[in-house]
């Protein structure tokens, strides 16, 4: 969601109040929170999830070039993130730390999807900044971004099972973008695999984000609804 301004006008306290009002607790929000956003802005929607008994992925960080990222080149990966990066982790983190509101903490999202770590640096940075965010807020879940659908680095059980085996990762944020035109009716090819490496591990793995329409067509309803139909059952593993 763009709810903190990450794109367009924010809506209003109101407009956001009445939003989570209308979800049944315990739903999951994802929201973006990158450097240089307004923290205030977080805190208003943290405080109006927990009226509401709703949960917040908080994402930390940006690397698929929406606005207001930043460049994370394979120096970021490599270790800059300690600095500027790890500052916004740190202030962010520790001034929400523990919340109800706050379900999962995400280190960033589609970590390497325009290039820059290995799968070596890739697990350099999910690892440190997971366990940057659990030494400050242990009660928080904390999720690594990484994409292995898009990211040539890594596409092998084998490569995923390195970036996820740390500790501090609770979980995955997998996105679903392989089969997005209307025309191909098969499923990811990749979920059934990564949900199985995220067993073996312990770790857990949501469907964070999910394409059922297509790049080039128009998309009727009943096509959308057909697709999710058709793909649903392996989703659910």
């Amino acid at each position: 969601t763009s709810m903190l301004g990450h794109d367009g006008s924010p809506p209003t306290d109101t407009q956001i109040d009445d939003f989570f009002r209308s979800l049944k607790p315990g739903t999951l929000i994802r929201v973006w929170f990158m450097q240089g956003m307004d923290m205030n802005r977080l805190g208003t929607m943290i405080r109006l999830a927990e009226k509401y008994g709703i949960k917040l992925m908080v994402t930390l960080g940006d690397s698929a070039g929406n606005p207001g990222s930043p460049n994370y080149d394979a120096a970021f990966f490599s270790g800059g993130f300690r600095g500027a990066f790890h500052t916004h982790v740190r202030s962010t983190v520790t001034m929400f730390a523990n919340r109800p509101g706050v379900g999962i903490w995400q280190t960033m999202n589609e970590t390497g999807l325009r290039g820059g770590p290995t799968t070596a640096t890739a697990a350099l940075f999910e690892g440190e900044t997971a366990a940057l965010i659990k030494s400050i807020s242990p009660q928080n879940l904390v999720f690594a971004g990484i994409q292995d659908t898009y990211a040539g680095w890594s596409d092998s059980d084998a490569e995923l099972r390195q970036i996820l085996n740390h500790p501090a990762i609770d979980g995955y944020d997998f996105h679903s973008y392989e089969y997005h035109d209307v025309g191909n009716t098969g499923v990811p090819g990749r979920f059934p695999g990564d949900k199985a490496v995220c067993d073996s591990l312990g770790k857990i793995i949501i469907l964070g984000e999910w394409a059922v329409g297509s790049k080039n067509v128009a998309v009727t309803p009943e096509q959308r609804a057909s697709r999710i139909q058709q793909q649903l059952p392996v989703h659910k593993g």
